[in-house]
């Protein structure tokens, strides 16, 4: 139950400190088997990507060549090369295997699917609380490439759509919200989250006039690609 109620460095990932313990038990302190773990779980997330690709798209080389990118030049470097980094590629494991079942429900939807989902979804936000965006990113590839939620249609369709999409996301949205506020106090017990006091006003104004402008900018050009389609 340690990995449960640890929080180093402001980090809160169970599943991950279960990972590295199973890796101590195994290899012990070989650093070449751990390295080995991590290359492993990379070459699952580029095959996982590419069987999503394939499934959702329906092009195989495309498929193929994006995948083989991501195997070749990883976004991040450092999360197969180093070993303490293997929360990035445990949370991609999980996050692609949730992708996979998602995108698999749209053809043969069952109880069982959502309950892989559910489990594939919790397993990504127990290796890292970054895989709170997953909900977001379900959304999103119902509209492309699943298509099946259009933002072209009208508005009572969209509706309709975005509910449907929320009756089997629902309890992903759940469980992500719950990481966040375990992360938030995890965060500001090891002090990594201060109060706007501790910044002087000037600075405070600064950010929140730049962030408001970057808000804004970014709105307009969704709005504009949206109603240029």
């Amino acid at each position: 139950m340690w990995a449960f109620s640890a929080g180093d460095a402001g980090n809160w990932h169970p599943l991950t400190w279960i990972s590295h313990m199973t890796d101590v038990s195994a290899c012990g302190l070989n650093a070449g088997c751990h390295h080995l773990v991590n290359l492993g779980f990379h070459v699952l997330n580029a095959l996982l990507l590419f069987r999503f690709l394939e499934r959702s798209t329906q092009r195989v080389w495309p498929a193929a060549a994006v995948a083989g990118l991501f195997a070749l030049h990883p976004l991040h470097v450092e999360s197969v090369a180093w070993i303490a980094e293997r929360k990035d590629v445990l949370c991609t494991l999980w996050w692609m295997v949730a992708l996979n079942i998602y995108a698999g429900g749209a053809a043969r939807p069952s109880p069982a699917r959502l309950a892989g989902l559910v489990t594939a979804s919790a397993l990504a936000l127990l290796s890292k609380p970054m895989a709170v965006s997953l909900p977001f990113v379900l959304l999103l590839v119902d509209i492309w490439p699943l298509q099946r939620w259009s933002l072209s249609a009208e508005k009572s369709e969209r509706r309709a759509g975005l509910r449907r999409r929320l009756l089997v996301t629902w309890p992903v949205f759940l469980m992500a919200a719950a990481v966040s506020i375990v992360t938030f106090f995890v965060q500001r017990q090891a002090g990594a989250v201060q109060s706007a006091e501790a910044f002087p006003s000037r600075t405070r104004r600064t950010s929140s006039r730049r962030s408001g402008q970057w808000i804004w900018r970014r709105s307009i050009r969704t709005l504009t690609r949206i109603r240029s389609r």
